[in-house]
């Protein structure tokens, strides 16, 4: 069947006020932004923002930034088949993946409270380890359940659901062992990842063991996050069972 298929006018302007931004708009992501300027300097801009008929902006908002910081014409297409209610998360995705940060920041906009708490606990992380845990992986930390693979899912199809308890252990328990020398980056994801698995299959963790273990291990993650979980789990046991040997010596 054929298919009618409106024709688009370009328009162009330099009025950056006639734009409005969207709720679901995605936060400025600086390397985006960095990239478009040296591109937009050399080449010039190639493809149209697209706005809705209220002049609210549905695709390029980076373009839209871009260009305004510049100084240069923002050309410009209308869309009035975009409707109010429509995903504006699956439009935006034509031109560059979402990720799962955007998702959250989209979802605590549209008032999803389980999101806005682990937002709010993952950016206090990320203040207190000075970067180095990074908001996706306090997520990561703060969803409930033993994994987090499906992070990027559950956050788009808000079916993300929050464990705030369970997370600060996890918080506190990588705390502890980053206070000894290790060979990866304790708040890496895969890190983060294997010691939430770790947690999980411990009905109740020995801190003794923990620290006799770090002690004695230099930390380090592999690729898989459960063959790490794994490692965990095996030089816990073996410290545990030091400790006790130790005790029944005296």
């Amino acid at each position: 069947n054929n298919m009618n298929i409106e024709k688009f006018n370009i328009y162009e302007t330099k009025n950056y006020n006639l734009f409005k931004l969207l709720d679901s708009n995605r936060e400025p992501n600086q390397r985006i932004l960095n990239k478009l300027e040296n591109s937009i300097k050399e080449i010039g801009i190639q493809i149209p923002i697209i706005v809705n008929t209220e002049n609210e902006i549905v695709d390029g908002q980076h373009r839209f930034w871009t260009l305004q910081k510049l100084g240069y014409v923002v050309p410009y297409i209308i869309s009035k088949a975009w409707k109010k209610d429509k995903h504006t998360i699956d439009i935006n995705n034509t031109s560059s993946s979402w990720t799962a940060l955007d998702y959250a920041n989209y979802q605590m906009k549209k008032g999803n409270l389980d999101v806005k708490k682990a937002l709010k606990q993952a950016n206090e992380w990320n203040n207190i380890t000075k970067n180095e845990l990074k908001p996706t992986n306090g997520l990561e930390l703060l969803m409930s359940g033993r994994t987090s693979g499906s992070l990027k899912t559950k956050l788009k199809t808000a079916a993300y659901t929050v464990d705030v308890n369970t997370g600060k252990k996890i918080f506190d328990l990588l705390n502890v062992m980053n206070e000894y020398p290790s060979r990866s980056s304790l708040f890496a994801q895969k890190f983060v990842r294997a010691t939430k698995i770790f947690f999980h299959d411990n009905k109740k963790i020995n801190l003794f063991a923990i620290r006799k273990m770090c002690r004695e291990n230099y930390l380090s993650a592999y690729n898989n996050e459960h063959h790490t979980a794994e490692y965990l789990m095996d030089i816990y046991n073996k410290a545990n069972k030091s400790l006790k040997r130790e005790k029944t010596l005296f």
